[in-house]
């Protein structure tokens, strides 16, 4: 079966953008996915499609102390973590242009927003204390305050009561 235009245009960025964080990552090509892991945590950046040439973007974070089928703790498109409130959060890559635009707009939302929200874990009870108050996300006013990931992650890691 033949690739389309469109899926060749949605690999093409997606490797673009995972060579530009090697070794940091590791590029899970058959899953469409950089991959980083750090103590109990595996940090995901993953690609989606669709058949009209578009690239979505998520951001997930699973902990390996949960059952398999209950250890994402985080997930979102990738505009959830910046401060721009877009309705749309996919990307056209089908043209040269378009397609460069969007991989510099993708790699400076990993830099300027993913990464540090990454680092967040690595001090597990500030970070519990604070998405008990207002969630991963505060600046989405409660946006994934009360979601299911965000029960688990607190039930998993409670925040301290001497906080």
């Amino acid at each position: 079966m033949a690739v389309s235009e469109a899926e060749q245009a949605r690999q093409q960025t997606i490797q673009i953008i995972a060579e530009r964080y090697q070794p940091l990552f590791k590029y899970l090509k058959s899953k469409k996915c950089l991959r980083q892991k750090s103590g109990d945590f595996t940090f995901d950046i993953s690609f989606t499609g669709s058949k009209y040439g578009e690239l979505r973007v998520f951001v997930s974070v699973e902990t390996s102390i949960a059952p398999p089928d209950a250890n994402c703790i985080f997930i979102s498109p990738i505009v959830n973590l910046t401060r721009k409130y877009k309705k749309i959060d996919s990307y056209h890559v089908i043209t040269t242009s378009e397609r460069e635009r969007v991989i510099e707009e993708i790699c400076r939302y990993i830099d300027e927003f993913v990464l540090p929200f990454f680092a967040r874990f690595e001090n597990i009870e500030v970070l519990s204390q604070e998405v008990s108050k207002q969630g991963f996300l505060p600046h989405r006013k409660n946006w994934d305050r009360f979601s299911l990931t965000t029960k688990r992650f607190l039930e998993l890691y409670p925040p301290s009561p001497s906080f």
